[in-house]
């Protein structure tokens, strides 16, 4: 049957609509596909870790007229394509960072950092004080938990204060693919001889961001290498003998 001029018209007009999208479902695939957790090239860009699950990096940001040097830490998420900002730090070239975020640990989408704030000011002191040590100002430790799949973020505040900008209290902090986290804290931390507190929570979603309360595990000369967490049950040995609870 024979077509009229109109509906020629139309059948090319339909048939071109048909190519635009398809050309464009085709443009959109590659890039979507490749989109996922990329981290841009770049001198400012700097990548920490990368896991099947997430990649973490930092930008650093050069010093301007308004502010100093920065280096803003992200994680990615490869499940979701969510950026969660970790935290930031301010590089002193003769104390070391300001707010500075150190020891990373990832578990699946789950990720702890320790965060040292007050350290630019505790070492100033300590060089240039005449007086005893113990008038600096203290060093402060929290841990930073990210659920980078769930784009959620939390604190946990005052894990470890320690005066003169020594040595962190801390021992490395266990983190489990729950969000469950763990941490032995004292004088010695990573002492086979001082006695330490173990300190464990599981990090639970809020509207906005992450709530992780400590408790008290188990107190006495715990080895960190007896330490183990498993989903959200940690176990250890105290004095020789072991333990386990469920956080």
């Amino acid at each position: 049957m024979p077509h009229s001029p109109g509906g020629r018209n139309l059948w090319a007009s339909l048939a071109c609509l048909s190519a635009g999208v398809l050309s464009l479902a085709a443009a959109a695939a590659p890039a979507q596909a490749a989109g996922h957790c990329v981290v841009p090239r770049s001198r400012q860009r700097h990548v920490v870790k990368v896991t099947r699950a997430l990649v973490v990096y930092y930008v650093h940001k050069p010093e301007s007229a308004k502010a100093g040097e920065t280096n803003l830490y992200l994680a990615c998420s490869r499940a979701t394509n969510r950026f969660v900002e970790i935290g930031s730090e301010e590089p002193d070239p003769e104390y070391g960072p300001e707010d500075g975020l150190s020891d990373l640990q990832v578990q699946g989408n789950w990720l702890v950092m320790t965060q040292t704030s007050g350290a630019v000011a505790a070492a100033e002191c300590g060089k240039y004080s005449t007086g005893s040590a113990s008038t600096c100002p203290s060093t402060e430790q929290s841990l930073i938990v990210i659920d980078a799949a769930g784009g959620r973020k939390g604190e946990v505040r005052d894990v470890g204060v320690l005066e003169g900008a020594d040595e962190p209290p801390l021992s490395p902090v266990l983190i489990s693919s729950d969000g469950a986290l763990a941490w032995l804290q004292g004088p010695e931390a990573e002492s086979t001889t001082s006695p330490g507190t173990l300190y464990g929570c599981v990090a639970t979603p809020l509207r906005r961001g992450l709530a992780c309360k400590p408790r008290e595990v188990a107190r006495g000369v715990i080895p960190t290498a007896s330490l183990r967490l498993t989903g959200t049950t940690l176990s250890w040995t105290v004095s020789g003998q072991p333990g386990s609870s469920v956080l």
